[in-house]
């Protein structure tokens, strides 16, 4: 800065001597004039220079009070971008973390149900098992007791005879339709025909007994209804 000032004041003082020696030619004042005009002329460029020094030192510290005000403003944004993210980093691994818990816990639940149904799968097969084991058990329980009570039990003795087809036993019997009181042997006190479980007789036997009945009935030998 002090040079820049010297080099102005040199400039300063070198224009003031050239006007002064032109105005010199020009008028030719006396000495006295000449020395006074010199004199101003100096302490104008002094003024001059000490204005200009003032003015410059005031646009330094404007500079470097810009100068400043911008870095500060580029710090300020450089640490709120730097909070931003230090913030956006923290909710994002938050948000990671708040996933991976999430996903720990389905996980867990998960096992816990595929445990569950496991251990409920496996209650209800043992279940199965032992009422299956239960039932075989009580089967041959009752087995057991059965073939005990068949040993020990005496035999029973049928109170009925067993039925025979007479007409088998004695193939000299013949059924027909003019035989009336053989015929009144296989029908009711009502005139309806006896079926083979009272009667015993076969069902070729029983065929030709019913046809024979039907026959008597026809040509009045049998009535249909007994009165």
């Amino acid at each position: 800065m002090s040079e820049e000032i010297t080099d102005i004041k040199e400039e300063v003082k070198e224009e003031t001597v050239e006007e002064v020696v032109e105005t010199k030619e020009e008028t030719v004042p006396e000495d006295t004039v000449v020395e006074e005009t010199a004199n101003a002329a100096t302490e104008d460029a002094a003024n001059q220079a000490t204005e200009t020094k003032e003015e410059t030192v005031p646009g330094n510290a404007v500079v470097e009070e810009t100068t400043n005000a911008a870095t500060e403003d580029v710090v300020t944004q450089t640490t709120e971008t730097v909070e931003e993210t230090a913030v956006e980093s923290s909710s994002a691994k938050e948000t990671v973390e708040e996933d991976a818990s999430a996903e720990t816990s389905v996980t867990e639940e998960t096992s816990a149900q595929a445990t569950e149904e496991v251990t409920t799968e496996e209650t209800v097969s043992d279940e199965k098992d032992a009422k299956k084991h239960d039932a075989e058990q009580s089967d041959a329980e009752q087995d057991e007791k059965q073939v005990a009570y068949d040993k020990e039990k005496p035999h029973r003795i049928s109170k009925f005879k067993k039925k025979v087809c007479r007409f088998c036993n004695d193939s000299k019997v013949t059924i027909t339709y003019k035989d009336k009181d053989m015929l009144e042997n296989f029908i009711t006190d009502r005139g309806k025909i006896l079926p083979r479980r009272v009667t015993g007789t076969c069902a070729k036997h029983q065929r030709d007994v019913a046809r024979e009945i039907k026959r008597a009935r026809a040509i009045a030998i049998i009535p249909f209804v007994e009165q």
